[in-house]
């Protein structure tokens, strides 16, 4: 982080600089990182998209059916596997490559056949999840298969899910509940180069049913996040706020960063403070935010890190040292404030996930901008 020729004095600055350089949690839990999301949506065609900004997006081999109903109008459509040789694959690429421990991965499924094994995502080198008769099984590829007795119904939704945490145990999920926990000793291996979606390793234990929403984080989930994507379909985990994403290179060789304190409410009168600092002095500026998820798109020099529809807050000025142009210019709002008084239009319900990023004027850049990095927030009550 770039420091010369700036003011320390300003007023919270000292704190803000102390919260990123020791790396001082300003959420409420655990917030694992979204590597994969699949909500299986396309109707027509031979891919499906990667929503989590991450671009893994993967193709359908074999001719499954696109577009059948979702567990819920909330996770749009879903896709059939025929239990034969429908699959779809993915090709590895971080951050995948590296996802051998503390990992969750968790989807919706609707098995038209039960008995035997029947796999829902995983690696041929590294590891797979799936269904083991009516229970489930994560198998580290020639380590060790975790495999925990389950009550999964044919031609009934379920919501089914794995943590393989950083001790290489695991515990497994059925409709948010714990099903079974089971030791291990070991990380996965390195993956070979393709992923797959309804098979191992594209040749066996083919799923026979329907999926939707299939979802792999670096990290692992807790209880209370898995049972919430079970009560909300179609969410993510949930979690206080996280920062994500790459703030863009300025004029002046700093590169803005987000840090936050307090808590997203819809009714508590406690703040919710949104901050970026290194930005350049004396410039106009403001947050922006979005509620459909990450994004990762260049975008006048930088990154745009959040998916439109985009709503704007209020436009302020950065302030700092006077001229000439250092990196002593900030951006502030109060969210909490923002929703609840004077911009009560924007009041967001209870459990609403959004995200957000600042954008400011700097006038010495090729493209006359700045960009900060982005947050990620769940509003609480």
């Amino acid at each position: 982080m770039r420091q010369t020729g700036r003011s320390w004095n300003r007023p919270g600055a000292v704190l803000l600089a102390a919260m990123l350089l020791t790396g001082a949690a300003t959420g409420q839990g655990s917030c694992p990182d979204l590597v994969a999301r699949y909500g299986f949506d396309e109707a027509a065609g031979a891919s499906f998209a990667d929503s989590s900004g991450n671009g893994l997006d993967g193709q359908w081999l074999g001719g499954p059916v696109l577009g059948g109903p979702g567990v819920s109008a909330a996770t749009g459509a879903s896709v059939e596997l025929d239990g034969v040789d429908d699959r779809g694959t993915v090709t590895d690429a971080p951050p995948l490559t590296n996802l051998r421990s503390d990992l969750s991965v968790c989807a919706w499924v609707r098995p038209d056949v039960l008995g035997g094994r029947r796999r829902v995502f995983g690696n041929d080198g590294s590891w797979t999840f799936g269904l083991d008769g009516t229970g489930l099984v994560f198998t580290t590829r020639t380590v060790k298969d975790y495999v925990t007795a389950g009550n999964l119904q044919a031609d009934v939704w379920a919501h089914v899910a794995a943590v393989f945490d950083a001790n290489f145990d695991v515990m497994s999920y059925v409709d948010g509940q714990p099903i079974g926990f089971v030791a291990g000793g070991a990380p996965a291996n390195p993956p070979v180069q393709d992923w797959f979606v309804g098979t191992y390793a594209g040749t066996i234990e083919w799923l026979d049913g329907e999926l939707d929403d299939l979802q792999v984080y670096e990290g692992s989930l807790s209880a209370a996040q898995i049972l919430y994507m079970v009560q909300n379909p179609g969410s993510t985990a949930p979690c206080a706020q996280k920062t994500y994403c790459t703030g863009k290179l300025n004029s002046q060789a700093c590169t803005p960063a987000i840090v936050a304190s307090g808590a997203p409410s819809a009714s508590n009168a406690g703040p919710f403070d949104v901050s970026a600092f290194d930005l350049i002095n004396n410039k106009s500026g403001m947050f922006f935010y979005g509620l459909s998820g990450r994004l990762n798109l260049a975008f006048q020099g930088g990154v745009l890190c959040v998916l439109p529809p985009l709503k704007r807050t209020m436009v302020q000025g950065t302030g700092g040292n006077p001229p000439p142009a250092d990196c002593s210019g900030t951006l502030a709002i109060d969210f909490n404030q923002w929703m609840q008084k004077g911009h009560g239009a924007n009041l967001l319900p209870v459990g609403t996930q959004a995200w957000g990023q600042f954008w400011y004027l700097d006038p010495l850049d090729p493209f006359g901008v700045g960009l900060s990095n982005a947050i990620e927030f769940t509003v609480g009550p």
